[in-house]
C-alpha cells in the first residue's frame, strides 16, 4: 500500500501492506493521519494509494498491484523518504520468487527516488510463533534492505503484539484502530529521525 502526503516543504512516500488498510472506523487517510502525527505538526495532504492484500509478489486484492507496481505509481526524484512495510501477504511465496521481488522493488525504489532515505518494515506476527513463511520474508526483506542501506525494522524480533492481543482484531491478524496508534507510536520515531 502506498501513500504520499507532504510536510510543508517534505515529501513522504510509505508503502505498506495491508497491516494499515480498512480496519472498521477508520479511513485510510484517518491511518496516515495517526502516522503523520506521530512525526510531525505540519499540515498534510493526504493522498492514499492503498491495495489490501499486496506484498512484493501478492497482487492484492482484484490483481490490483504488486509493491513494484505501486513504486511506479508513486515515488518520485525529490522523495525525501520512501518506507516499504509488510508483506505478511507474501509468506506463502517461495524465497526463489521473493527474493527477486523484493531486490527488483527496493532497487527501482531507489532509482526513482535517488536521494531519498529508505526504511523497511518486516511484517508484523500477533504472538509469538510467526510462521515460517513469515520467518523467511522477514530474513529477505533484512538481507535486501541491507543490500541499498536502508534502515530496517523487525516487529517481530522486537515483539510488538505478541503481548497485545488486545490491539488485534477479531480476525487474528490486522491491528485495531488502536494497535494502528501502537504501530504508529513506533515508526514515528524511526521516521522522524531519518528525516
Amino acid at each position: 500500500m502506498i501513500r504520499r502526503t507532504t510536510f510543508a516543504a517534505l515529501l513522504l512516500v510509505c508503502l505498506a501492506s495491508a497491516v494499515f488498510a480498512f480496519q472498521k472506523g477508520k479511513s485510510e487517510d484517518d491511518k496516515l493521519r495517526m502516522v503523520h502525527g506521530s512525526v510531525t505538526d505540519a499540515q498534510d495532504n493526504p493522498v492514499v494509494g492503498a491495495v489490501g492484500a499486496s506484498g512484493y509478489v501478492a497482487p492484492g486484492h482484484k490483481r490490483a498491484g504488486t509493491f513494484l507496481d505501486q513504486v511506479h505509481r508513486t515515488v518520485g526524484t525529490n522523495d525525501k523518504l520512501v518506507v516499504l512495510f509488510g508483506s505478511r501477504n507474501d509468506a506463502s511465496v517461495p524465497a526463489d520468487q521473493l527474493t527477486p521481488a523484493v531486490h527488483t522493488t527496493l532497487a527501482k525504489a531507489k532509482q526513482m527516488a535517488p536521494n531519498a532515505k529508505f526504511l523497511v518494515i518486516s511484517p508484523i506476527w500477533p504472538d509469538a510463533h510467526p510462521s515460517g513463511g513469515i520467518l523467511q520474508a522477514r530474513d529477505i526483506l533484512r538481507a535486501e534492505a541491507a543490500a541499498i542501506g536502508a534502515t530496517f525494522v523487525d516487529p517481530i524480533a522486537e515483539a510488538w503484539f505478541w503481548d497485545r492481543p488486545d490491539l488485534i482484531g477479531a480476525d487474528g491478524k490486522h491491528p485495531t484502530n488502536d494497535g494502528h496508534v501502537y504501530m504508529a507510536d513506533r515508526i514515528a520515531p524511526v521516521m522522524a529521525q531519518l528525516l
